[in-house]
Order: structure tokens, then C-alpha cells, then sequence
């Protein structure tokens, strides 16, 4: 019986992933119509022509500086390891998860970034993973802190404030919990025990020691010295994605507040809870025109501003993946397979 759930798991599998991309390409064309609606395309290409690009160069500079500023983060999570991991090699890999996530039909680059990091570093992969859940946490309750702070200076469509509060819910429940696992270790592993001893199948995934290392990465939150690093860190992140989408404003000749700037990085941080085709094709555009419609922006030049910002976020990031891939001498394909037999 075990033998034959394990030879159908692949398909059940597969058969996921397959509905879930096709949902996604359907979603994305859908979106994608509804952006290019009432469009004039040579306005579009107008105001691409005669954007500032000097200033589009710095918007591509301060995308990399906000995946530096990441990497940084999750090296201060990294705080059981016996000494401070490469920078180099976290940046690296985490451009590569970063790829794996706009070029694949499924988002895989989680887990490809913790297969990686657990090679590089002889790491365990729960614990690389488990650091992962932290960054994500804590990127949740900056998105639900900067809409609450948006709150009282920006309408909002009900619509994003609720998602901004089931959002800022689910990470402040999350990150409660991880807290408690922190500070309560040998309880959690006690807990454990208690289920292996009632549950005859958890005895033989060694769920007390899988789950040990799973606190193990979360270990930073018990952590004084490092904690306003980790939020220290998360506020550039954000401050600095914010800064991307205004500088691409200014170049694309769009008179906004500031304040659009990061009400547009929440939106779009939303709309990654939206299936869609790989690089968020249709989605991210929409969002766009969506969110700049709040601020009486004509909807070509938001299509415009959508294009480049879309070309600015993803462009180097899959350029720099594409070339730490081959220079470790991996493909996409083989590292996706890894990861999902790892995880």
C-alpha cells in the first residue's frame, strides 16, 4: 500500500501543479485584456521613448541594492551556524530562488533557495527553510505596518484593506507562534514526542528532530542583539522597493505622491497570492493601473509604467539568476527537482 501511494504521489502531484498553471495562464490573459483595455498603444510607446533614462538606470540600481539589503537579512537569521555565512553565496542564491519564482510555472524558489544554502553551507534544509518562513513573516507585518501608516492619507478600495488585515492577521498569529517555539523549545519537542507516541506514523519521520531543526531556525527571534537588525534590515528592504517604484514615476514622467510609491509595492506584494503565468504577466500589469487609477493617472501612461517597472524588477534579477545558475553549474530544471525531492 505505502509503495503504491509513493509511485501516485508524482502524479497526484503533477496534476496539481498542471491545474494551477493553467488557472494561472488564464488569470494572467484575463488581467492582461483588462490592462490593454481602452489603451492608445502609441501613447504607450511615446511615453517609453521618452522616459528618463538615467533615472530608469537608477531604478535598476536600487532593485539590486534591495536584493543585496535581503540578502543581508537572511544572513542575521543564520545565527546557530558557527561562523557568519558568505554574503556572496546568500545573494547568489537568493537571486536564483528569485528566478525560479518568475520563470516557473510554480513558485519553487523557496525551497530552491534552502536546497541550495543546505549544499553550500552543509546545512540542515529544515533549518535553511525554516529562516525562509521568518524572512516571509516578517515581510507580512511590514506590508500590514505600512498599509495601517497609508491608512489615514490614501483612500483605499475595501478590498485591499481587508486583504491588508487577513494579511497582517495570518503573520502576527504566524510570527506569535514562531516566538512561542523559540522561547519553548524543549516544550515544542516534548509536544512532539507526545504526538509520535499517539500518531504511529509520525515515528518514523523523526518528527522530534526534523521539528528541532525547524526552531532551530528561529532561533534569531530569541536573539536581543539581532532582532533590530532583522527589522532594521526589513524597513530598507521595503523603504528601498518603495524608492524603485517612485524613481520609475519620475522617469515615466508621473506627478504622484510619494506615498503611491509604497501603496503600489503593497498591491503588488498582494498579487503575488494570485496564481498567474510565469513573471506575473497580466497580474503585475493590472495591479499597476489599478493602484495608479487611485491617483488619477491616465491608463496609458500607467500601462506604460507598468511595462518598464515590470522589465526594471524582473530583467536583472533573471539575468543575474540565469548566470550564478550556469556558474555553479546547475540547470533551473535540475535544481526545481532537487529541491522538490528535498522538500
Amino acid at each position: 500500500m505505502d509503495e503504491a501511494r509513493a509511485r501516485e504521489a508524482p502524479v497526484i502531484k503533477g496534476l496539481v501543479q498542471g491545474k494551477r498553471a493553467w488557472l494561472g495562464t488564464a488569470l494572467s490573459l484575463i488581467l492582461l485584456a483588462l490592462a490593454v483595455r481602452n489603451v492608445r498603444f502609441p501613447e504607450v510607446a511615446k511615453a517609453i521613448v521618452e522616459a528618463d533614462y538615467p533615472l530608469l538606470v537608477l531604478a535598476l540600481g536600487t532593485v539590486i541594492i534591495t536584493t543585496l539589503t535581503k540578502a543581508a537579512r537572511w544572513r542575521a537569521l543564520f545565527c546557530l551556524h558557527g561562523h557568519e555565512l558568505r554574503l556572496s553565496k546568500l545573494f547568489s542564491t537568493l537571486v536564483i530562488g528569485q528566478m525560479a519564482n518568475a520563470v516557473l510555472p510554480v513558485r519553487l524558489g523557496e525551497l530552491i533557495r534552502a536546497y541550495m544554502i543546505g549544499e553550500i553551507e552543509g546545512l540542515s534544509k529544515a533549518y535553511a527553510l525554516s529562516t525562509i518562513v521568518v524572512e516571509k513573516t516578517l515581510d507580512g507585518l511590514m506590508l500590514a505596518l505600512i498599509l495601517a501608516a497609508l491608512s489615514p492619507f490614501v483612500h483605499m478600495p475595501l478590498w485591499l484593506r481587508r486583504s491588508g488585515i487577513l494579511i497582517g492577521l495570518a503573520s502576527l498569529v504566524l510570527f506569535s507562534a514562531m516566538l512561542l517555539a523559540a522561547y519553548r523549545r524543549d516544550r515544542a519537542l516534548l509536544l512532539a514526542d507526545r504526538l509520535s507516541g499517539l500518531v504511529p506514523g509520525l515515528q518514523r519521520l523523526d518528527l522530534r528532530a526534523r521539528l528541532g531543526m525547524v526552531i532551530d531556525g528561529l532561533a534569531a527571534l530569541r536573539d536581543r542583539g539581532r532582532n533590530p537588525r532583522l527589522w532594521g534590515w526589513s524597513i530598507v528592504i521595503w523603504a528601498m522597493a518603495a524608492l524603485t517604484n517612485y524613481v520609475t514615476c519620475l522617469a515615466m514622467g508621473i506627478a504622484v505622491p510619494f506615498l503611491a510609491a509604497p501603496l503600489l509595492l503593497v498591491v503588488l506584494h498582494l498579487g503575488m497570492l494570485v496564481p498567474s503565468s510565469p513573471g506575473r504577466m497580466g497580474v503585475f500589469h493590472y495591479l499597476c493601473i489599478l493602484t495608479l487609477s487611485l491617483f488619477s493617472v491616465e491608463r496609458s501612461l500607467a500601462l506604460s509604467y507598468s511595462l518598464v517597472l515590470h522589465f526594471i524588477v524582473f530583467a536583472p534579477l533573471i539575468a543575474l539568476g540565469a548566470f550564478y545558475v550556469a556558474r555553479e553549474g546547475h540547470s533551473l530544471h535540475s535544481l526545481a527537482a532537487s529541491a522538490e525531492a528535498g522538500g
